[in-house]
């Protein structure tokens, strides 16, 4: 029989025996690193050895893998950000370096689960191809407008 020991109060909650633990786990009521208390010796371990789990696997090193979900997602998020950020350099400036660095970082989302790295992706692909395509006759266009209209004076 065990006492679960409530990390922010410190009160006592129990006892539990093993099972009654085992399915406050399952439901999430308590973590693998909760503080339990045995209540004959008064020893103190975490569920995770009380029950034989171990330790929980820690992928690149993160806390638990809570953490380690809110830092991939972050990382994917900012991966959209800068797909989106690159459409408007390209615009502004040079369309070829942007454009393949956003393309980049959108599929960089995408193959880390972020589905909304796919638009910028296809939009920076397809500005690329146009501008490239197109980018010069579109200022040739623009520089016989302004030889034209200076030829007027």
């Amino acid at each position: 029989m065990f006492y679960v020991v409530d990390a922010t109060s410190g009160n006592r909650f129990g006892p539990y025996d093993r099972s009654a633990l085992l399915q406050f786990l399952n439901e999430g009521r308590i973590q693998p690193l909760t503080l339990l208390v045995d209540a004959t010796t008064g020893e103190q371990s975490p569920v995770r050895d009380v029950l034989g789990l171990g330790a929980p696997p820690t992928p690149h090193g993160a806390l638990d893998p809570m953490t380690d979900q809110i830092i991939h997602s972050s990382i994917s998020h900012e991966h959209v950000k800068k797909s989106y950020q690159m459409i408007f350099f390209g615009l502004l400036c040079c369309p070829i370096l942007p454009n393949f660095y956003g393309i980049y970082r959108g599929i960089a989302a995408v193959s880390m689960g972020n589905s909304r790295g796919l638009l910028p992706a296809i939009i920076n692909a397809g500005l690329l191809l146009f501008l490239c395509t197109s980018g010069p006759r579109l200022l040739a266009s623009i520089a016989q407008i302004f030889t034209a209209g200076s030829g007027m004076d």
